[in-house]
């Protein structure tokens, strides 16, 4: 029936001598049967980790406490690491103590299980809780912020702060011959790193990488090994140097064309998992729409500035010409009435008349010269056409026609 489990058992006697082990024991320990039975407990090629990553050292093996303390020992995690394998082998392993009647002991049972699949679920779990909490923080970041590089900023410190990634930077895309990419912020171990680099989004070797993918071709683009992908070979020594392995590329859309785009880099190969570069695409289209909403946010503000200038001088303009209007008014009414004033007491008779013969001033003099008051021509237009000669009519229009081209009128 031991033979048989798919967990790993082995039995132990007084003195830690080794029973009894089954196959599924001897094959997550790595090691033969005569290995253990000659008392070689582990593969000495393997290295043994705590979930920490710290060494895990033989002495605290569960059976090795349980024959010092004299205590079962549970639920001990490690971890084991292959030379053949970048994949860490999770086992949890339990020791419980049998006592004989006068106290001694009479075995130890030691079972293993292999818990990597638990545990990798558990690190997808915890990562993806990151990711959606960094997606969460950024999102929040927009309303926060005065302006678009304190914005950009922000996203790369959450997104370092909040996940296990090492590096993110956001990049803008330049219009220029040599197709720049701008780096424009950043956060994570970086030590000089864009001064060391070229970057480029064009179609030349420097154009290559995943951040110039991205940018040319607006579809995420992924290095999941530095150390071997060839089209990483520009940027491979001083990526190395600062211990990155991976990277990830998301390009920035403002709904018409690709202006940028945001990198994450990761210490680790092979990083990224498919859950949460669905997430971090997300977090990428957010902040293309936080960009976004900050650059309409501030042509607003810039148009409402500009109108409120705009209103400001045209009120001004306005009290200016309104004044200047008065003014001039006020000269007119005053040289109109000074005018009056002459043509009242003039000896001659004065009239002004419009352009459609409508009497507008009759100086009192006609009533002397024509028998007819002034008011009586004002109100009547026609009279002045009534008490000239039909003789000389033609003559009288001709002289207004005259006057009136002239504007300045001498009667």
């Amino acid at each position: 029936l031991v033979k048989d489990m798919p967990v790993g058992v082995i039995l132990y006697g007084p003195e830690s001598e080794v029973i009894m082990s089954n196959p599924r024991a001897l094959e997550l320990l790595g090691i033969t049967k005569d290995q253990y039975e000659g008392n070689i407990k582990f593969n000495p090629d393997w290295k043994m980790i705590h979930e920490d990553g710290s060494v895990f050292y033989n002495s605290e093996q569960p059976v090795e406490q349980v024959y010092e303390t004299l205590r079962s020992v549970h639920n001990v995690v490690i971890g084991i690491s292959r030379p053949d394998s970048k994949k860490i082998t999770w086992l949890l392993k339990n020791a419980e103590i049998l006592f004989k009647e006068d106290g001694s002991i009479r075995n130890v049972v030691c079972s293993i299980i292999d818990i990597t699949e638990r545990k990798e679920k558990e690190e997808t779990l915890r990562k993806l809780n990151m990711t959606l909490s960094a997606i969460s923080k950024s999102s929040q970041a927009m309303n926060q912020v005065k302006d678009e590089a304190e914005y950009l900023k922000k996203v790369c410190n959450i997104v370092v702060e909040d996940t296990d990634f090492s590096m993110a930077w956001i990049g803008y895309a330049e219009d220029n011959e040599a197709k720049t990419i701008q780096p424009m912020a950043s956060a994570g171990f970086i030590d000089n790193y864009f001064d060391s680099i070229k970057l480029s989004w064009d179609d030349s070797e420097y154009g290559q990488g995943p951040t110039g993918i991205a940018i040319r071709t607006g579809k995420v683009s992924m290095c999941n090994n530095m150390f071997t992908d060839p089209s990483f070979e520009p940027w491979r020594e001083e990526a190395i140097k600062r211990g990155y392995a991976s990277s990830i590329v998301f390009p920035l859309n403002d709904g018409v064309k690709t202006f940028g785009a945001i990198t994450i880099y990761s210490k680790e190969s092979d990083s990224f998992l498919n859950d949460e570069v669905q997430l971090l695409s997300k977090l990428a289209s957010d902040l293309a729409h936080g960009i976004t909403t900050i650059r309409l946010r501030a042509a607003h503000e810039f148009t409402e500035i500009a109108l409120i200038k705009s209103h400001s001088e045209l009120e001004m303009t306005v009290k200016k010409r309104t004044a200047e209007l008065i003014k001039s008014n006020e000269a007119l009414k005053f040289t109109e009435e000074k005018y009056r004033t002459v043509a009242d007491f003039a000896t001659n008779w004065e009239f002004w008349i419009s352009p459609d013969d409508q009497m507008i001033y009759c100086s009192p003099s006609c009533e002397r010269v024509t028998g007819y008051s002034s008011n009586e021509f004002v109100v009547n237009s026609q009279l002045i056409f009534d008490i000239i000669h039909p003789d000389d009519l033609q003559m009288y229009q001709e002289h207004k026609k005259k006057e009136m081209q002239s504007i300045v009128c001498d009667h």
